[in-house]
């Protein structure tokens, strides 16, 4: 299942969309800065592939399809006429006056990401919100905020170049491989 990551991940983070590098902040003690590369449809369900910025981990996390519906749109810069349910936390967020300083992912708990967006109010300090990934990642993107996962999480599901190179797979096509403008893969083999 995971040897489709190798065959998908056609961008650098040259590549990556602009949100990556618009909210810079100073990452928390016990985690790895992270982006969103990709989403894509894995056997049955949808994957959204997150990266570091140095490429050296990726991260799938499984969602279903309406966050991936919507984290593909955003990645793409697609908006809709009318909010969906998932905008609405971004929108109650900015009515306040507030912003989503952060999302982070803390644990992996049976197979499922816990999340937190950390949100900053007028006044006062930070405060957590208990989030699904998926919601948590949509959220980001939506915010242009960092995503950020815990060292622990990252040790237990990360993948690496070794670990991507060691998965069974469609064999390689000749070399190097590349996207269709003949940009250099993240993870090639």
């Amino acid at each position: 299942m995971l040897g489709v990551f190798v065959l998908v991940m056609g961008v650098s983070v040259a590549q990556l969309p602009t949100h990556v590098t618009e909210a810079k902040a100073t990452v928390p003690g016990g985690f790895i800065e992270m982006v969103v590369a990709t989403v894509m449809p894995t056997n049955g369900s949808h994957t959204v592939v997150l990266v570091n910025p140095n490429e050296e981990l990726l991260l799938p996390v499984g969602v279903a399809l309406p966050e991936a519906v919507a984290i593909y749109g955003r990645l793409e810069h697609e908006g809709s006429s009318r909010p969906a349910t998932r905008d609405l936390l971004g929108d109650v967020v900015a009515g306040l006056g507030a912003r989503v300083l952060r999302v982070q992912i803390n644990d992996l708990v049976d197979g499922i990401f816990l999340g937190t967006v950390v949100v900053q109010g007028k006044s006062g300090p930070p405060f957590s919100i208990d989030a699904r990934a998926a919601d948590a990642l949509v959220l980001a993107l939506s915010a242009k905020a960092p995503i950020y996962v815990a060292k622990p999480v990252m040790e237990r599901a990360a993948l690496s170049h070794e670990d991507v190179k060691r998965m069974p797979g469609p064999p390689a096509s000749g070399g190097e491989s590349a996207d269709a403008e003949g940009s250099p893969r993240v993870f090639d083999l």
